[in-house]
């Protein structure tokens, strides 16, 4: 008997970039956090790559070089994560695990201006294999949390070091140490007098 309920009907397949046949094993993870903190304020400890082990649970040591902030899990497993965008301006991270128990991942923080003083922290992440975006998500959660607990009280580890020592700097939406050429001294043109 066919079902004349429209609402019940299962929808065709999402459209997506892999080629027919192949397995879509990706998902992507999305939370959000209301937190009592002008979005300044939180982005002070979320800009701050080599801070996250002060606010994310699980997480036991960080260290950065260059690009890279390695990540100690209580586990001792170690995480390399790349850090594509640490963007000031429109309060922005990302980063991507490399290797490890991941085929890709990418991770977006994103600080978002609410009302009164306050902020909006939306954390996603895409990975493959889709079992770690599940993974992910639960810790995700667990550190939107340990975030808006630290800086809606105004006390924690994380706020604590972010008021202590100045950001490392940034350069070009990136954390690092680049330093772009001077632009400034004029080079000869060769021929010309």
């Amino acid at each position: 008997m066919a079902n004349d309920n429209k609402a019940t009907q299962m929808l065709p397949p999402a459209q997506t970039d892999v080629p027919q046949g192949v397995p879509n094993v990706r998902a992507s993870v999305r939370r959000h956090r209301h937190i009592g903190a002008r979005p300044e304020a939180v982005w002070e400890v979320v800009g701050r790559a080599e801070l996250l082990h002060l606010w994310f649970p699980g997480v036991v040591d960080c260290t950065m070089v260059d690009q890279v902030r390695t990540v100690t899990l209580g586990s001792g497993l170690k995480l390399d994560e790349r850090i594509i965008t640490c963007d000031p301006i429109q309060r922005r991270f990302q980063y991507r695990i490399e290797g490890g128990l991941f085929r890709e991942h990418l991770a977006t923080l994103d600080v978002l201006e609410a009302s009164q003083g306050s902020s909006v922290v939306v954390y996603a992440t895409d990975a493959d294999p889709a079992t770690m975006a599940v993974v992910m998500g639960g810790a995700m959660g667990a550190a939107l949390d340990e975030l808006d607990r630290q800086l809606t009280s105004g006390d924690g580890p994380a706020v604590l070091a972010a008021a202590d020592a100045p950001p490392p700097e940034v350069v070009g939406g990136t954390v690092g140490a680049f330093t772009p050429p001077d632009l400034t001294e004029s080079t000869p043109t060769p021929g010309a007098s």
